[in-house]
């Protein structure tokens, strides 16, 4: 979420999967982008949040479908057949990235 949204907090583990992001883990991240983004505005209000939170779930760009239609970029990357490479190479790609994301010295207590 940190590249995402610039959001610097660790996100809680909160069943304690190692390197995991559960249902938890993804409204927890959520509520927090939304956090900053109600104490970016500098809105004082008891209402800063919930309209933080209104202006991220009402953006018209939030549908993906819809962004696809203007960027094309997202068509590119968005299309059944990257999709279905991705869902067939899967065990492949989550080994190499596995693998590349682990700096030396991180796998020692």
């Amino acid at each position: 979420m940190r590249e995402v949204e610039g959001i610097g907090h660790i996100v809680e583990d909160t069943v304690h999967n190692r390197n995991g992001f559960n249902y938890a883990q993804f409204l927890e991240s959520l509520l927090r982008i939304g956090y900053v983004k109600a104490e970016a505005t500098g809105d004082s209000s008891n209402q800063a949040f919930k309209n933080a939170l209104d202006t991220m779930f009402h953006n018209p760009n939030i549908d993906i479908s819809k962004r696809i239609e203007l960027d094309p970029t997202l068509k590119l990357v968005y299309n059944p057949e990257v999709t279905a490479t991705f869902k067939d190479n899967e065990e492949l790609l989550c080994a190499i990235f596995s693998e590349k994301s682990t700096s030396p010295g991180d796998t020692y207590p």
